[in-house]
C-alpha cells in the first residue's frame, strides 16, 4: 500500500531521484534514499526515473518487495543474511542487468540485500508498470528471455570459476571476468578477501595465499 505524502520540500540525499512533484521515501530503500512521486487520481505513483547511489549505500533489503531496477552504471553486490547474523555474497550485478532476476516475469520479495560497491546509477522500473507491459505486449517476454539467457551465460562463467581446481586458477578466472566489465579496476579494491572467497568457493586464508602467488607470477 502506498501512503500519500504531502507536498513538502524535502532535501534530497546522495542517493536520490527527483520527480515531477517532489520527493518521497519508499519502503524498498533506506531512509536516506528518496524517490519521486507524481499525483495521479489522488494517488502517488513512482515515475520512470534514475537513482544515484554512493559507495556502500543500499538499494533494497532482503525480504522487502518493491520495484525492479536496471543498473545503468557502477557495480552492486547481493548479500544474503542468515539467521545467525552471518552474511554471504550471492551475486555481483554489472551494468545492463535488471534485478531481481527472479522477478522478471512475476513478482517476488527480494532474496537478498543490494549494496553499491562503487558509485552507481540505476533506473527504477515500477513493478505494476513492468508487469502491465508484459500483459499488454507478449513480445516483451522475448526481451525478458534474452535477459535471462545473458544471466545464465554469466553464471556459466562463474561455474567455471568454482570448478577450477587450483585456487590460483579460480582467482585468475575471477580477475579476468571482472576486468571484462571494469578494465583497470582491481577486484580487491571493491571486494574483501572473504567475499572473494565466498564468490569462488575458497576460504579467506586460501584467497590471501593465492593472491600472493599471483603477484609473484604476474
Amino acid at each position: 500500500m502506498q501512503i500519500k505524502v504531502p507536498d513538502l520540500q524535502i532535501k534530497p540525499s546522495n542517493s536520490q531521484i527527483k520527480g515531477e512533484a517532489g520527493y518521497r521515501t519508499p519502503s524498498c530503500c533506506p531512509i536516506k534514499c528518496v524517490l519521486p512521486y507524481k499525483q495521479s487520481n489522488n494517488d502517488y505513483i513512482i515515475g520512470d526515473e534514475r537513482m544515484f547511489l554512493a559507495k556502500g549505500e543500499v538499494l533494497f533489503r532482503q525480504g522487502e518487495s518493491g520495484p525492479l531496477f536496471e543498473l545503468k552504471s557502477g557495480l552492486l553486490k547481493i548479500v544474503k543474511l542468515h539467521e545467525d547474523g552471518s552474511e554471504v555474497l550471492l551475486n555481483l550485478i554489472v551494468p545492463g542487468e535488471i534485478i531481481p532476476h527472479h522477478s522478471l516475469i512475476s513478482p517476488k520479495e527480494y532474496n537478498g540485500t543490494a549494496h553499491a560497491l562503487i558509485a552507481s546509477e540505476v533506473e527504477v522500473l515500477p513493478a505494476e508498470e513492468w508487469y502491465g507491459k508484459l500483459k499488454q505486449s507478449p513480445e516483451q517476454y522475448e526481451v525478458v528471455a534474452m535477459r535471462l539467457q545473458e544471466k545464465l551465460r554469466m553464471m556459466q562463467q562463474r561455474i567455471d570459476q568454482l570448478t577450477a581446481l587450483a585456487p590460483v586458477e579460480k582467482i585468475l578466472k575471477l580477475q579476468t571476468w571482472f576486468a571484462a566489465y571494469f578494465p583497470g579496476v582491481d577486484v580487491q579494491d571493491v571486494l574483501k578477501q572473504e567475499e572473494i572467497g565466498q564468490f569462488v568457493g575458497l576460504r579467506r586464508e586460501t584467497v590471501n595465499r593465492a593472491m600472493k602467488q599471483l603477484k609473484n607470477i604476474l
